[in-house]
């Protein structure tokens, strides 16, 4: 789990126009909300939050949050709004998260490896779940889970169950059926492979 720093301050006003007249400041508006508190509005320098979110390993990133003088808090980094056209953060979400409690969340699952029935039967490897939701503590939060897929033939699979993780209990996807990746069987019709 990757742990970052940033600073921020309580912004006053919301709409439109506060927030367009943020941005052009250099600053991003955000939320920080959860644990039974109210929730903030936020001000944050952007070049700040650039850096932040480029250094970041992962989607699921625990920060240190400082607003104006106070002491820093734990939160969960919860969405990012990008612009549509230029890519610019527009908006961000923070959490608020208990470090005793579990929370759940989704993971990105990575694929370890080229299944044996790609690598000599002809197959086709097939990314089925691209992400887990798991429960966890917010300091045992894994930036992904990796899947190694490299004994897999042709027909095989690599269920959910088949996963044996510490510290962390799989929500979605538990059921025998979900698979996480496969190598299938390629068909030819007429001299040319279909399906592959």
């Amino acid at each position: 789990m990757n742990e970052l720093h940033l600073d921020a301050e309580v912004r006053s006003g919301a709409g439109k126009s506060v927030t367009r007249k943020m941005r052009t400041a250099g600053n991003v508006p955000g939320i920080l909300y959860g644990l039974e508190d109210k929730p903030v509005m936020l001000g944050i320098n952007s070049r700040t939050l650039h850096k932040m979110l480029h250094s970041a390993s992962s989607e699921n990133v625990l920060v240190d949050l400082a607003i104006g003088k106070s002491n820093a808090v734990k939160v969960l980094l919860k969405d990012v709004q990008h612009h549509p056209v230029t890519n610019k953060v527009v908006h961000v979400d923070f959490q608020r998260v208990d470090l005793t409690k579990k929370i759940i969340i989704a993971v990105p699952v990575h694929l370890i490896g080229v299944a044996d029935g790609v690598r000599s039967g002809g197959g086709v490897q097939e990314f089925i779940m691209r992400e887990l939701e798991v429960s966890c503590l917010p300091t045992d939060i894994p930036t992904h889970i990796e899947v190694d897929v490299s004994k897999l033939g042709i027909g095989d699979a690599v269920h959910v169950e088949d996963l044996k993780l510490e510290k962390i209990e799989i929500v979605s996807g538990s059921a025998s059926h979900d698979r996480l990746g496969t190598a299938a069987d390629c068909f030819e019709v007429a001299g040319s492979r279909r399906g592959c």
